[in-house]
């Protein structure tokens, strides 16, 4: 082989290389430009907007190169890209903005108002006519969607319950076989102004271990007394209620109760939810005037601050039951 031809090959090779590279930046470049002008979160807005969403559908956002902003308007749209609701934000704010899907939003198509199966949907935020965010997420309306409450009357396989029993349900979740019972007993004792009856709610949650025996996980109790010729203390019926509000597939039961010696309509009594979860357990209890036209001044139970989410279940459901 002659030098010439080596120096030929040798060249063709180095040219070569270097137009490959040549050509994959030029491509690099195409599609970067492409991106920053097409697709507004590809640059700088991924890293000055941060957006939260909570398992309940709570969207919290703040911009972090912006001190005080103001006119933005909050989108949800589907894959076709129709507009299905819209949250105006015409205030000036600081810090975060929070808003929750769909109780929050303006539907702004006929069927929209109720969204009653799951949907891919995306959250968007413009700036006058800018968009500045957009993120997708699945939108599932049903707080129980993968849970189903069923009655259960096997009472003799349940150990340690107690008093009268006012009913049962059972359930499946990713920790296993589910039972929950509702009872209570009444004490009467001799007073100096009569007979007394001070009356005890239980509401008992039990797993199936593995041998197909039910255990006790938690009991909650309480009681009210100082009741002498009517007892009007009960859990309200139809409150009972399995949910999923944190998507975890472990089920919440909660349910509502009052504290009364009257079912007077016109007679204040204390409400109390309790909501309890794998051992967990969250109340919220107010003094309640009938007459007063005010909602009530609702006391959350220490700890409930921790899961925001099943607090602001648990106030929807406690102004549903009054």
């Amino acid at each position: 082989m002659y030098l010439s031809e080596v120096h030929t090959k040798m060249s063709y090779s180095k040219e070569s290389i270097w137009f490959k590279r040549c050509n994959s930046l030029f491509v690099f470049c195409i599609f970067f430009i492409f991106n920053c002008f097409a697709n507004p979160f590809f640059g700088q807005y991924s890293k000055s907007w941060k957006v939260k969403m909570e398992p309940d559908y709570k969207f919290s956002f703040h911009n972090f190169l912006e001190e005080d902003y103001n006119n933005f308007t909050l989108l949800v749209h589907n894959a076709n890209n129709t507009i299905l609701y819209q949250h105006q934000v015409n205030t000036e704010f600081q810090g975060w903005y929070s808003v929750h899907f769909p109780h929050d939003f303006e539907p702004l198509e006929v069927d929209s108002a109720i969204i009653h199966l799951p949907n891919e949907l995306f959250f968007t935020i413009k700036e006058k006519k800018e968009i500045v965010y957009q993120k997708k997420f699945i939108y599932e309306p049903s707080i129980n969607a993968l849970l189903q409450l069923r009655s259960f009357n096997a009472y003799q396989t349940l150990p340690d319950l107690w008093g009268k029993i006012i009913d049962g349900y059972q359930w499946l979740d990713r920790k296993g076989n589910n039972v929950v019972a509702r009872s209570y007993i009444d004490h009467k004792y001799q007073s100096d102004t009569g007979v007394i009856t001070k009356r005890y709610l239980y509401l008992y949650h039990f797993r199936e271990d593995d041998n197909e025996k039910y255990q006790l996980l938690r009991k909650f109790t309480d009681s009210y007394e100082y009741c002498k010729n009517e007892v009007a203390t009960k859990f309200y019926m139809p409150s009972i209620e399995l949910t999923d509000v944190n998507r975890d597939t472990i089920g919440e039961i909660s349910t509502f109760y009052k504290l009364s010696c009257s079912d007077n309509d016109s007679v204040p009594f204390t409400g109390k939810l309790l909501f309890t979860t794998d051992k967990m357990k969250f109340m919220l209890e107010s003094f309640i005037d009938p007459c007063d036209l005010d909602l009530p001044t609702v006391i959350p139970s220490s700890g409930l601050e921790l899961h925001p989410y099943f607090e602001r279940f648990m106030r929807n459901k406690f102004l549903d039951n009054l």
